[in-house]
């Protein structure tokens, strides 16, 4: 009896612990999220580049945390109100939504190893509809991001222009026509090349933002002919790609486990409690029988 009556108090702390930093810490991601949503038009930028249903996965965030939060709610006042029948409730929201994360990770393992084996050939496809460096659709944009920002060039290499992009010239900036690759691919760009403030704004990098850089870095643009990025696109993005899978892998692993200990808590104080909905001072004694 002193066995099971101090599992039960261990289980019972333990919840109300767990399920206060839950709370807390849901509360504060929503804060965060919703600020940051706000000060930064979010939802804006994913308008403006074409990502509409971006916002969905805000929606989605926000619901994830909303129900997390609630069990955290709700598990607390199972705890502090004594009431078996909201532990038993708990524990099965609990159950169910260890079912489920379990077959998200069993479902993301899978889409990742699916990922990894189409990315390749996805990437050459969208690499055929680039089309310089100012370019609007969103391949061009894409891909010009990843070259600047990735310091890449080509999906496996700047060799890739040539052999995907023999129909039409790589760069599109007077004067660098004849290149074997855009201008965004030449190395260091971003320590060389300062992009004004004005053109950020502007939310427009055109043609004639190009030709003002060119000719403030002509000597730099001319060195990069024989100086682009060495390192293709798909390698880089690929190791980028596989760096937040485990990330996400091991925090979906760590839930599971948190889940399963919440599980085995709340099943334990039910078990170890007396057959009436109530938690008194005589919870912990076995039901006598009347005489």
């Amino acid at each position: 009896m002193c066995t099971c009556c101090c599992c039960k108090v261990v289980s019972i702390c333990f919840l109300v612990v767990v399920n206060i930093i839950v709370l807390l810490i849901n509360v504060a991601i929503i804060s965060v999220l919703l600020y940051a949503q706000l000060k930064w038009d979010i939802f804006e930028y994913l308008e403006m580049v074409g990502l509409e249903e971006g916002k969905n996965v805000f929606y989605v965030i926000y619901a994830v945390l909303g129900c997390i939060a609630g069990l955290a709610l709700l598990g607390l006042i199972a705890c502090c109100c004594s009431k078996k029948i909201l532990m038993t409730v708990y524990a099965i929201i609990c159950i169910i939504f260890l079912t489920i994360l379990i077959a998200v990770t069993l479902a993301w393992i899978g889409i990742f190893i699916w990922v990894l084996k189409i990315l390749h050939d996805q990437m050459v496809d969208k690499f055929k509809a680039y089309d310089g460096e100012y370019a609007y659709n969103i391949e061009s944009v894409v891909y010009n991001v990843m070259f600047v920002g990735l310091q890449t060039c080509g999906v496996d290499g700047p060799g890739d222009f040539v052999k995907y992009n023999t129909s039409k010239p790589i760069s599109k900036v007077q004067g660098f026509s004849n290149y074997t690759h855009p201008l965004t691919c030449c190395e260091n760009l971003l320590e060389t090349v300062s992009i004004t403030v004005d053109m950020i704004d502007n939310k427009d990098l055109g043609a004639s933002d190009w030709e003002k850089m060119k000719n403030d870095q002509y000597n730099y643009f001319m060195s990069c002919q024989n100086k682009p990025n060495p390192d293709g696109s798909y390698p880089i993005f690929k190791k980028y790609l596989t760096i937040v899978f485990v990330v996400v892998l091991v925090f979906l692993l760590i839930l599971v486990l948190f889940l399963t200990l919440l599980v085995c808590a709340a099943c334990s104080i039910i078990k170890n409690g007396a057959k009436k909905d109530k938690w008194s001072k005589r919870y912990n004694k076995e039901d006598k029988p009347e005489k």
